[in-house]
């Protein structure tokens, strides 16, 4: 199952659940108990359409970036300079206490 479609079934269970809520709040009133429920099921819904937000969302057909390694050879200039020979082993002249 993808997450498109599991998005979409959570979508339909919490409709189903806002249904049954308020069906409750009509037969028991402005319960606190009720009322912690419907803004529960508002919470959850809030957190859903966050969830659904297309950033969130992995795209299924997004192309990866192909870094091209060319075959031939490198700029030979990198390894010139004074600080090439000391590369990786500290100021130079400094020695280890």
């Amino acid at each position: 199952m993808t997450v498109h479609e599991q998005l979409a079934r959570v979508e339909t269970t919490l409709r189903d659940l806002e249904h049954a809520v308020l069906g409750l709040r009509s037969h028991l009133g402005t319960d606190v108990d009720v009322q912690r429920l419907v803004d529960d099921v508002e919470r959850c819904s809030a957190d859903l359409a966050l969830l659904r937000a297309p950033a969130r969302l992995p795209s299924q057909s997004r192309p990866h970036d192909l870094i091209v390694i060319p075959d031939g050879g490198y700029d030979t200039g990198l390894w010139d300079g004074a600080d090439v020979d000391s590369e990786g082993l500290g100021v130079p002249g400094r020695r280890a206490p």
